[in-house]
Order: C-alpha cells, then structure tokens, then sequence
C-alpha cells in the first residue's frame, strides 16, 4: 500500500475527516485531498505532523507497522 493509502485508511479508521485533518495541518481541504489521493508528494516533516494527528508512528503510517 501506498503512503496515502495508508493515510487514508487509518484517516477513515479514526473516524477523521479529510477536513478535520486538513485544519490541523493548517492546509486546505483541496491540497490535503491531494496528498491523500497521490496527487502531490508529502513532505517528510508533513508526514510527521500527519502520523501525530493520526496517532501513529512515522513507520505505520508508511505501512510497516500494523496499526490500522
């Protein structure tokens, strides 16, 4: 699975919206859609922020831990 693949999968399974997560990167909705759905390329320190929000570790969100 890809990176925003995994970003959207554990998104859903918290329940979050893709809003609720783009107000807490401080981004708009249309650009975080973007990352989410591959568009553009996430930058290491958003990934970090996207991990904390999501309350995963930088790794699972990458896809190599088994956190959903």
């Amino acid at each position: 699975m890809s990176l925003a693949q995994n970003i959207k999968r554990i998104r859903l399974h918290r329940n979050y919206t893709q809003k609720y997560i783009a107000l807490a990167l401080g981004t708009s909705l249309a650009n975080y859609s973007k990352m989410e759905n591959g568009m553009i390329n996430i930058s290491k320190e958003r990934q970090e922020k996207i991990a904390g929000i999501l309350d995963v570790t930088l790794e699972e969100l990458m896809g190599s831990g088994g956190e959903a």
